[in-house]
């Protein structure tokens, strides 16, 4: 876990990790993880590849595997991040891309972080959601230009809790490929 900001994390195997591989505290801000492989980081509850809090990082060009959540946030306000060319694999016990929202945290607010951009992306695992956003981020969630193996975008991408300020456009579904929303 570290504060420090303009953190390059990059060509890294992550695994193992009880908690998270790499989390990203309050006050690391503008980090870049890349080229990375982050596998078995899995515990009840627990078990992230990325996880910010607070913070905000670049995630691009990872391969992910066997974590509970493969990028998750806490969703309190400062808390972002753009997620983009990653290759995220088959196995899952949860969904692969999160941020939490107040429920989540017991603060009586709805607030889901602030911005994610989830793009480019690959999502092989079909036995749970890609993507969950559990309250409404404060500027935006934007998922889109992704290509999710699921059959049906609601099984892919949910919002939880609350609606509000999420859109998904220009998605590609099934293994071949096709464009439903």
């Amino acid at each position: 876990q570290t504060e420090y900001p303009n953190l390059e994390v990059d060509n890294c195997e992550l695994w193992g990790w009880s908690h998270g591989a790499i989390f990203l505290q309050a006050g690391s801000t503008d980090n870049h993880i890349h080229h990375n492989y982050f596998h078995h980081n899995q515990r009840y509850g627990l078990g992230y590849g990325v996880v910010l809090d607070q913070s905000n990082a670049l995630i691009e060009a990872n391969l992910f595997d066997w974590c509970r959540h493969h990028i998750a946030g806490t969703g309190r306000p400062g808390t972002s991040y753009e997620a983009r060319y990653n290759l995220i694999l088959e196995n899952a016990n949860s969904h692969s891309f999160d941020m939490h929202g107040g429920r989540d945290r017991g603060d009586d607010t709805h607030i889901a972080g602030d911005l994610m951009l989830i793009h480019h992306n690959t999502f092989h695992a079909t036995s749970v959601p890609a993507i969950v956003i559990r309250g409404i981020p404060q500027e935006s969630a934007e998922i889109y230009n992704n290509w999710f193996l699921h059959t049906n975008p609601t099984d892919a991408i949910k919002q939880n809790n609350a609606t509000g300020n999420m859109r998904h456009y220009t998605n590609q579904y099934t293994p071949n490929r096709v464009l439903k929303d």
